[in-house]
């Protein structure tokens, strides 16, 4: 199974937006980001897409959705990480998924809690504490084991390792 996480693409500012965070929506970077997400060769797999219900979030995986033709369920536990107890149940049924590939788009503060909850499952591994914005970490899984991760920003920058 592939687990991927991205971190949602470029939104405005929420002290230029004059409704409720939940609605903000992606900047046009941020559209093209999500475009650019929907193109990417190691997505092409994706069965399975989950999203924090926040506008922002949903907008950067529906050109991926459309493009495979497969629904967005969303989740609200990744809308919030003050509750990371939370998280790692959701994170555990979530790795125990039949999934092939399962692509779940939440915020900056939820994809660091799960990066680091599936890191902590390999002691002693470094890895760097990234999450820029449209930013993915890919992790190789099967029967509760991490084999591989990834990190990739649209700019081209990665980071892998192979356990």
């Amino acid at each position: 199974m592939k687990l991927v996480f991205i971190r949602h693409a470029k939104a405005g500012s929420s002290d230029h937006f004059d409704g409720e965070d939940f609605y903000r929506p992606l900047s046009k970077p941020g559209g093209r980001q999500a475009l650019d997400i929907a193109d990417l060769a190691e997505l092409k797999g994706t069965d399975s897409i989950v999203s924090s219900p926040f506008i922002r979030c949903i907008q950067t995986v529906e050109p991926l959705s459309e493009k495979l033709g497969i629904p967005i369920d969303t989740d609200p536990i990744l809308g919030d990480a003050t509750t990371s107890g939370n998280l790692e149940i959701w994170l555990s049924q979530a790795a125990s998924d039949v999934s092939q590939c399962k692509v779940v788009c939440s915020h900056g503060d939820v994809i660091p809690t799960l990066v680091s909850l599936l890191f902590d499952r390999l002691p002693g591994i470094e890895y760097p504490a990234l999450c820029s914005k449209g930013s993915q970490w890919y992790f190789d899984m099967g029967a509760g084991a991490i084999f591989a991760a990834k990190y990739r920003e649209l700019d081209g920058y990665s980071w892998d390792a192979d356990f």
